[in-house]
């Protein structure tokens, strides 16, 4: 395992889970490289193919005063980092669960995301 392609792996994690609590548009992306990929796994979509496709959805998203991702469990090898995440999304008290894989590039921004909520 490189620890350095690790550690900056768990910074771009991290960076971009900051930011989403912080509801800040800005911080959020900045961890993520121009045509990034956002899969999800359950359905196989291709949700997201860039960057800028992100931006109206989550904009929207952080206007939410109770949105909030805990971090629950974390793995880093190289330039892979997952993620298990516990979302809230509105008032009441429950919330999603949702498998995060993250692909960092050798620059530190996140290139692909593959999202699952884990098959039944």
């Amino acid at each position: 395992m490189n620890k350095e392609l690790s550690l900056l792996s768990e910074k771009a994690a991290q960076g971009q889970l900051d930011g989403y609590n912080n509801r800040d548009i800005e911080e959020f992306l900045k961890w993520y490289s121009d045509d990034v990929k956002i899969y999800d796994l359950d359905t196989g979509e291709l949700r997201y193919d860039s960057k800028e496709a992100m931006r109206p959805r989550y904009a929207k998203l952080f206007e939410n005063e109770y949105l909030d991702c805990t971090l629950v469990n974390r793995m880093v090898m190289n330039r892979t980092v997952i993620d298990q995440e516990s979302v809230q999304v509105d008032g009441t008290e429950k919330r999603s669960e949702v498998i995060a894989i993250y692909d960092v590039g050798e620059n530190g921004l996140i290139e692909a995301v593959r999202f699952t909520r884990g098959k039944a």
